[in-house]
């Protein structure tokens, strides 16, 4: 019995860790789209970078985060289709899909995150995600979601 124990615990643990890991990093995944999905709303009205920005940052601070230009490990780009690309900080952020087409016109917003912390001026102000599979070799300090939204311009 006790054999049998030693051999299956370390399974159920990593299934455990796995499962309430999987949860955290969803749910920031989906904030981040969210955030990008307001943040291409906003944009479409017309709005400035400075506007868009707030808009994505009001979101995003639902868990604590926020991006701003002297962030090192998030970044926030708005393109339109008649106007040049925005980009708030210079950590490097490629938007998702094929390129905007001229007609109709359109905005795509699109916000880059790493999971994990990089530096004093990181996105993640209040901590970070549980890094509780690094241990059993599968970290999170290599992994960036990034998600765009587009909208038409009105």
């Amino acid at each position: 019995m006790t054999l049998q124990f030693l051999l299956a615990f370390p399974l159920v643990l990593i299934l455990f860790l796995a499962v309430i890991e999987f949860g955290f990093v969803l749910l920031v995944q989906q904030t981040i789209s969210a955030a990008a999905q307001e943040g291409a709303r906003v944009a479409a009205r017309g709005a400035g970078a400075v506007d868009v920005l707030a808009a994505v940052n009001q979101v995003l601070s639902i868990h604590n985060l926020s991006i701003s230009a002297a962030t090192t490990d998030a970044n926030v780009v708005i393109e339109q289709s008649n106007a040049a690309t925005t980009t708030i900080s210079g950590y490097p952020c490629t938007p998702v899909g094929p390129a905007l087409p001229v007609t109709p016109v359109e905005d795509r917003v699109t916000v880059c995150v790493k999971l994990k912390p990089d530096g004093a001026t990181s996105v993640w102000q209040g901590g970070t995600l549980p890094d509780l599979l690094a241990g059993w070799g599968f970290p999170l300090n290599l992994q960036v979601y990034t998600c765009s939204a587009l909208a038409p311009h009105e």
